[in-house]
């Protein structure tokens, strides 16, 4: 609280903070305070960002951030918890980039929702676009 970063279990070892699927290859990362009823304080958003683009300098390339309560049935952090947070991507944030990027590339020719399931003739047609651009160079 208060912004105070503490040190839980070793980065190099598993947590225990979302199950074994995601456990393993994550690192879990705890806010006190109830943000189902409060918002959290400002210090502890910026020490959030701060430990992220510490764990990224670390790590050596962008982190995905997820809530608690997109890897397991939970409402963590709470509807009081801002997000997305500023300047940090989210997966949300990574899907739709994907799409624009697609629709630069001229890989797709229209807007899609990054959550719809691809069709088999959706994904032939990227396909041969592809392949089209890959001729064009």
């Amino acid at each position: 609280k208060y912004g105070t970063i503490e040190r839980g279990r070793p980065l190099n070892k598993i947590g225990a903070h979302a199950g074994n699927e995601v456990n393993n290859d994550s690192i879990g990362i705890c806010l006190t305070g109830n943000f189902v009823s409060q918002e959290p304080e400002i210090e502890q958003i910026e020490a959030l960002l701060s430990l992220i683009s510490y764990l990224e300098d670390q790590y050596g390339k962008p982190l995905k951030v997820l809530r608690h309560r997109d890897v397991f049935q939970t409402v963590c952090p709470g509807n009081k918890f801002p997000w997305p947070l500023p300047g940090i991507d989210t997966e949300e944030d990574w899907k739709r980039n994907l799409v624009l990027r697609a629709l630069e590339e001229k890989l797709i020719i229209e807007n899609h929702d990054p959550d719809d399931k691809a069709d088999k003739w959706f994904v032939l047609a990227v396909s041969l676009n592809l392949i089209d651009r890959i001729l064009e160079l």
